[in-house]
């Protein structure tokens, strides 16, 4: 109900009722709002992805299968050989690169001019003093022992003091060569012997220790015979191996037969310098068979599959019959053709 005063004006009421509809709109107007942005917050669409496979044809022809085996020796070591001090003058090289050298050969040996002089001075004075103590015996024997004693002794100390001097001198000696500890051959011989002087530090010969003999374990078939032999290599190099033991190891019956074989080197002279010598054995080849990678092949409940992709890049498997699995891939007897792609 309108009411209006004298002067024609809206009254008080009317007035009221309007200011609580405008309220009321704009609440329900941003209460919408709200909520709309609130959906478009939480709503996600996710984006498609699709499943990609690596594929590979199955292939038809020969597999030519390889066995690669790494042969380890035994105490291998580089033995590395340095001056002593500095501005060491050589006296003699006695060995070249590629010699065999044996415990206690010397490799070279160094000018010791005044250690050596000295060295025969208390060697003369050794020998004097060994004559001197015989002569005094023989006074002895004619004129009485007694008379003699105190005099054989004193030159029976200088004896020792000399005996200690001459050890002296012969330890300094031996930093004066350089002698092998072992059998072995020599690796490096550096060029800077051949300016006469050398200083500490400075690498002088390297020789390579170690056994003749190589080592492996192996799990495969292939058919090893004692007296065989082969090449292997370390880096550019190769060198000649015989096969000369075959020691079957015990193995469980998932792991199948394993065994340990021992290859000697036939140059000795010729030893790498290296304790790892690799050795590449040519299998049988298998020739026209179609075959896919070991991986693609798949066993289930006694079955064997292998997923095929079809044209429009779905998958689809398909059960096969295998034959034997060389190098990584598998033989296909049945099941699949050359070209189908197989996922693996």
């Amino acid at each position: 109900m309108l009411y209006f005063q004298k002067n024609g004006k809206v009254g008080f009421r009317m007035k009221k009722t309007w200011i609580y509809t405008l309220a009321l709109a704009c609440c329900l107007i941003t209460g919408c709002a709200k909520q709309k942005q609130q959906d478009l917050v939480t709503i996600t669409i996710p984006q498609y992805e699709k499943i990609t496979y690596e594929t590979t044809p199955a292939v038809y022809g020969d597999i030519e299968p390889e066995l690669s085996l790494k042969l380890l020796t035994d105490d291998f070591e580089n033995k590395s050989y340095f001056a002593q001090q500095d501005e060491m003058k050589i006296h003699q090289v006695y060995v070249k690169e590629g010699d065999t050298v044996h415990a206690g050969d010397v490799l070279i040996d160094f000018e010791a001019e005044e250690i050596e002089e000295e060295k025969r001075s208390y060697q003369t004075r050794y020998e004097e003093n060994q004559l001197l103590i015989e002569h005094y015996k023989k006074l002895g024997e004619i004129q009485g022992m007694e008379e003699y004693e105190e005099s054989i002794k004193n030159v029976q100390q200088d004896q020792q003091i000399v005996q200690m001097y001459l050890q002296e001198l012969n330890a300094k000696l031996d930093t004066y060569s350089i002698k092998a500890e072992g059998t072995g051959i020599v690796s490096i011989v550096s060029t800077s012997l051949n300016y006469g002087y050398v200083n500490a530090k400075e690498l002088l010969v390297k020789v390579s220790y170690g056994s003749n003999e190589y080592h492996v374990e192996t799990s495969d078939d292939y058919a090893f015979e004692i007296g065989q032999t082969f090449t292997a290599t370390y880096g550019v190099a190769e060198y000649e191996v015989k096969l000369t033991e075959i020691e079957e190891l015990a193995s469980d019956t998932d792991a199948g037969r394993k065994r340990k074989l021992t290859f000697e080197l036939q140059d000795v002279a010729n030893r790498p310098n290296s304790d790892v010598l690799n050795l590449t054995v040519k299998k049988p080849v298998l020739r026209n068979v179609l075959y896919v990678p070991e991986s693609a092949v798949l066993r289930s409940n006694d079955k064997t599959y292998v997923y095929v992709m079809d044209k429009d890049g779905f998958r689809h498997g398909v059960e096969v019959t295998i034959g034997n699995t060389v190098d990584g891939y598998t033989v296909i007897e049945s099941g699949i053709k050359e070209g189908d792609l197989v996922v693996y």
